[in-house]
């Protein structure tokens, strides 16, 4: 949603101070939805952490499409935020407790874009990535 959000707003007509305003507020609760993961996934199920974030994903992406009012639009950029990166705790726990070590960088490498996601697969890999 962080890259689309600029667009949609201008869209709907929103201003681009108060765009610019939900845009800076996704990013600091993604920040904040981030760090609150990790001690959350050591003390929870992950499976069950994975299962709420993305349904309230799923959620803010319904009330995102039935937003009548451009105020809604920050508090759909903080809510989202805060979900959006918390994914990244406790995907790979998940993974480290069900697969072994030198199989993670190839099974965690669709979860991971770009260079740093193959990267991290040829390090943690035995074997030769393609």
């Amino acid at each position: 949603m962080d890259t689309h959000l600029v667009s949609i707003a201008h869209d709907h007509g929103v201003s681009t101070a108060l765009t610019g305003t939900a845009v800076s507020l996704l990013a600091a609760a993604n920040i904040a939805g981030t760090v609150a993961s990790g001690p959350l996934s050591d003390r929870y199920s992950c499976a069950r952490i994975l299962a709420v974030l993305y349904g309230v994903r799923a959620l803010i992406m319904i009330l995102l499409a039935l937003a009548l009012y451009r105020a809604w639009l920050v508090v759909i950029s903080v809510a989202f935020g805060l979900v959006d990166f918390a994914t990244l705790a406790p995907t790979p726990l998940i993974a480290t407790r069900n697969f072994p070590v030198a199989s993670l960088g190839p099974r965690l490498r669709p979860a991971v874009d770009g260079a740093p996601g193959r990267l991290r697969g040829r390090l943690l890999s035995t074997r030769s990535a393609p």
